[in-house]
């Protein structure tokens, strides 16, 4: 295991450095909008269903109770379907294969999509995140990179027992670790995205100033129209900007998505994106599910869509031995405040 994994980061060493924070939860909010649409009418075919009882697994005390806190008086009448909330974990991943053999997850999210109120909301999870294994699911010697625990599971490593591939093993991971069980998931590969933007005619954005990445690219500010490649180049700039400004950026592009999703003349004009996009869209939602999330998301403003990323205060860096790659790396380490941000964040109007 140790020598394939090494292998696998020589060969693909560019494509994971330039590959982090392209995707985003926008991509993933994005596609899951794209299979409400246009899903129920092409059919699409799914990813295999996670089989370690999601539904089975309570929350932990903590966020039980913010949950119970959130819904307070509410009578758990929802707007759409019969399920009050619903969570995903969405992950792009660096390999650029269309087979998902391989690959790391090199974004990483965790979000939870409310049928009562409606909201949704994106919690990133950095992919250096120091977590531990289930061993007796995960064949890995712990303590590993959070984005690790999908490789293990890749159809090229094998070294998961359950379901979903890559995928379940990074759900059950972060399940083991921070008590939240996904219902769903959904990957994209770093190619999904500029098809995304391109099948829809390209998105408008409305920057508040300019960005200037020269020489490879320059972004004036205003409103302005985006292809594929150039929206990007605009999610992946880094040098000059911190990572805030990245992450800006970064919603603009999803404010961008949604408002031509939400145009009505979209279905007439590109009956044929879900057949661009399945080679770069695993999922396991069912077509009942893509029902409720049809409706949902037709109910569902820009505003009531909300990011939250880990403050610098409930995290704190390291270097860790980690045994599978048989070398100390650069972790984030966490502990319970940083389980407590998760959980309110996860269940916040804010």
């Amino acid at each position: 295991m140790n020598q394939n994994f090494r292998n696998f980061l020589s060969h693909n060493r560019k494509v994971i450095i330039y590959g982090t924070g392209v995707i985003f939860a926008g991509l993933f909010l994005g596609c899951i909008a794209v299979f409400t649409y246009f899903g129920m009418r092409l059919l699409l075919p799914g990813g295999d269903a996670l089989d370690w009882g999601t539904q089975d697994k309570p929350l932990p005390q903590e966020a039980s109770e913010l949950r119970e806190a959130f819904y307070g008086e509410n009578d758990g009448r929802t707007v759409c379907g019969d399920q009050r909330e619903m969570y995903f974990v969405a992950a792009a991943i660096d390999y650029r294969g269309d087979d998902y053999l391989y690959g790391l997850a090199d974004v990483v999210r965790l979000v939870r999509v409310d049928f009562t109120v409606p909201q949704a909301n994106v919690i990133t999870l950095p992919r250096s995140l120091l977590v531990n294994v289930p061993t007796d699911r995960i064949r890995a010697e712990n303590p590993v990179l959070l984005n690790q625990s999908y490789f293990f599971g890749t159809p090229g490593m094998q070294y998961y027992s359950g379901s979903g591939y890559g995928a379940g093993s990074l759900a059950e991971t972060i399940h083991y670790n921070f008590g939240i069980p996904a219902d769903h998931y959904l990957v994209v590969d770093f190619q999904g995205f500029m098809q995304l933007v391109d099948a829809l005619g390209g998105i408008e954005v409305d920057l508040p100033e300019a960005v200037d990445d020269m020489p490879r690219s320059f972004f004036p500010a205003g409103k302005q129209v985006l292809n594929g490649e150039q929206a990007l180049q605009l999610a992946r700039i880094r040098q000059k900007y911190s990572d805030t400004d990245r992450m800006n950026n970064q919603t603009i592009i999803l404010r961008g998505i949604f408002n031509k999703l939400r145009d009505p003349a979209i279905v007439l004009q590109l009956p044929q994106l879900v057949s661009t996009l399945q080679d770069s869209v695993v999922t396991d939602v069912s077509v009942n599910e893509i029902q409720s999330l049809l409706c949902v998301f037709q109910k569902m403003d820009q505003e009531q869509v909300y990011y939250a990323m880990p403050p610098q205060d409930v995290i704190t860096t390291d270097w860790v031995f980690i045994p599978s790659l048989q070398q100390e790396m650069e972790v984030l380490q966490w502990g319970e405040p940083f389980k407590t941000w998760l959980y309110q964040s996860l269940w916040s109007r804010e």
